[in-house]
């Protein structure tokens, strides 16, 4: 599906960027990466993403990563660097943070 996304989207100029689950381990590089290559034409990818979208209620550590990621995708940083993501996972939606199945507009 992501494929079909992307040749969809050839012909504008669009920059995809590949990111791993192990970037949210250290948000000051993860920003570093976007800040350098943000503009209106980056998408960050991040594949396999059950682990980082689960729900907060149910994690038993930090939920920094979730809500790194919320503010990249949708507070003042993504305001700032005009981010977008692209996430999947492969699990049931049930397992999935609610704050991540809100539409955006």
């Amino acid at each position: 599906y992501i494929e079909s996304i992307i040749e969809r989207c050839n012909d504008r100029n669009i920059e995809y960027y590949l990111l791993t689950i192990d970037l949210f381990g250290n948000m000051d590089n993860l920003r570093k990466f976007i800040l350098q290559r943000s503009n209106e034409h980056a998408i960050y990818i991040i594949e396999d993403c059950e682990e980082l979208l689960r729900p907060r209620s149910s994690m038993s550590g930090s939920t920094a990563a979730l809500s790194d990621l919320l503010n990249f995708a949708d507070g003042i940083f993504g305001n700032i660097t005009n981010a977008k993501f692209i996430l999947t996972f492969n699990t049931n939606i049930s397992k999935v943070d609610e704050a991540i199945l809100k539409k955006r507009d």
